[in-house]
């Protein structure tokens, strides 16, 4: 499979990165909308893609604006940083072209904007967008020369806005509640101490920390003042009131709590939750009336936890399934009905010996792709069957996530298998799917 790659790679310093004129496509969405393929063959993606550099530094975040499509965030080792895509303009539209077919141009250069000094022992934690899109909020940390945790927040430009007093720990994980108005953030310390801070967006001041003797992996608001936090062998609610954290309502939705859950998800439609134990490959369902079921999805590893994203969640019928994903290192997508746990309605494989790594749906639901060792695969996450794309890296030009590394054991030195973070996300139109992995980012092209 061949990469568009630029001509030249891009340091942390080159003021734009040009993008190289892409072949003749391959045929894959209808006008670059989740609406319809084309082709039932498995397209084989290439042609379009074009590869971002960022040499010394090492990608494990990559979120594309939720509202711009020209403009995407990536964090990590020694690496904060924005792309702004710019077009070259459309050809005119001929007399006979409906509004619906015209052409958004030509990518012609992202330009990167640093958003702080990044060193060695700097490494991006958290990112999140705000959901209007407008502000971006990153957790950084510093280990040397003292350890020291930090938020930013700025806009989709790049201009800081504040700097959030983050402590000693680390941020595990931000989120902004539904209006915007509030930032939730998890700090670790150790492997039992962990602290919520919930951020006034606009004041900037924070609320006063609310320490734990336990271990909290994750959080997930389910209104504007209310939120979830799930960790070892635990899961417990929370509301905001008079601008503090009121105590921790420890909760337990059904007989097991030893599992070590670690990552949870919230779903207005059907106002459900999703809580995974990822080492364990444990999934659990909470109803709107509180009631658990838990199940063990996977016999491996849970990569990724994702509800369907719907593009008209009002309308969206009762009776029809609540599709929630999981992915798992056991190289399996597994599609299942939320409102019927655990109903499994699709499920897919990514091949013999390919762990699925990361997870994405299109902002429409319509697709769903998975990252490996050294490609992405894409299905109908209703359709079922073959996948409906595949995208691999060309050899010499694009690094796998898997590597061997020679350790020093008791003075003997020993090969051990080391895995990358993978990162997926998809633009706003679901026209162009972003794959961070080490140095490099891919933005595959599904404009067509």
């Amino acid at each position: 499979m061949d990469v568009d790659a630029p001509e030249a790679e891009t340091g942390a310093d080159d003021d734009a990165l040009q993008v190289q004129p892409t072949a003749t496509p391959v045929p894959t969405l209808t006008n670059g909308r989740s609406v319809g393929v084309q082709s039932d063959k498995v397209a084989e993606l290439g042609p379009g893609t074009t590869v971002l550099r960022v040499p010394d530094k090492n990608v494990t975040h990559a979120a594309w604006n939720p509202r711009d499509p020209r403009i995407l965030a990536t964090g990590g080792t020694a690496l904060c940083r924005l792309w702004t895509l710019a077009y070259s303009p459309a050809p005119p539209a001929a007399p006979t072209q409906s509004s619906a077919e015209l052409a958004e141009g030509s990518p012609k250069q992202y330009t990167p904007t640093d958003l702080f000094d990044s060193t060695e022992h700097c490494f991006v934690t958290s990112m999140a967008w705000s959901p209007d899109g407008e502000y971006l909020a990153v957790a950084r940390y510093n280990a040397a020369p003292a350890s020291r945790g930090m938020i930013i927040t700025c806009t989709k430009d790049g201009a800081i806005l504040d700097e959030l007093p983050g402590g000693t720990d680390v941020v595990l994980s931000l989120a902004w509640n539904a209006s915007g108005s509030l930032i939730l953030g998890v700090t670790h310390s150790d492997d039992v101490d962990s602290t919520l801070v919930v951020w006034d967006v606009q004041t900037g001041s924070s609320m006063q920390p609310f320490h734990l003797q336990t271990a909290v992996f994750d959080a997930t608001w389910t209104d504007d003042h209310k939120f979830v936090v799930c960790g070892n062998g635990f899961i417990a609610e929370a509301h905001i009131e008079d601008h503090s954290i009121n105590a921790l309502q420890s909760t337990r939705f059904g007989e097991d709590s030893s599992c070590e859950w670690s990552k949870i998800r919230y779903d207005n439609v059907t106002r459900s939750m999703a809580i995974a134990a990822e080492a364990s490959g444990d999934l659990a369902i909470v109803d709107s009336s509180g009631a658990m079921c838990v199940k063990r999805a996977h016999d491996a590893e849970i990569t990724g936890l994702v509800y369907q994203p719907l593009s008209n969640p009002t309308t969206f019928p009762e009776s029809s399934p609540r599709l929630l994903a999981t992915a798992s290192t056991d190289g399996s997508i597994k599609i299942w009905d939320a409102r019927r746990p655990f109903d499994l309605v699709q499920s897919f494989g990514l091949g013999s010996a390919s762990p699925a790594l990361a997870m994405s749906f299109t902002p429409d639901g319509y697709l769903v792709a998975a990252a490996s060792w050294d490609k992405v695969l894409f299905w109908k996450a209703e359709g079922g069957g073959m996948p409906t794309a595949t995208w691999r890296g060309k050899d010499g030009e694009w690094q796998i996530g898997l590597d061997h590394h020679m350790n020093g054991i008791n003075g003997e030195d020993e090969d051990e298998l080391r895995m990358d973070t993978h990162s997926l996300s998809w633009d706003a139109h679901g026209k162009k799917l972003a794959y961070g992995l080490k140095d490099q980012i891919a933005i595959i092209n599904f404009s067509r």
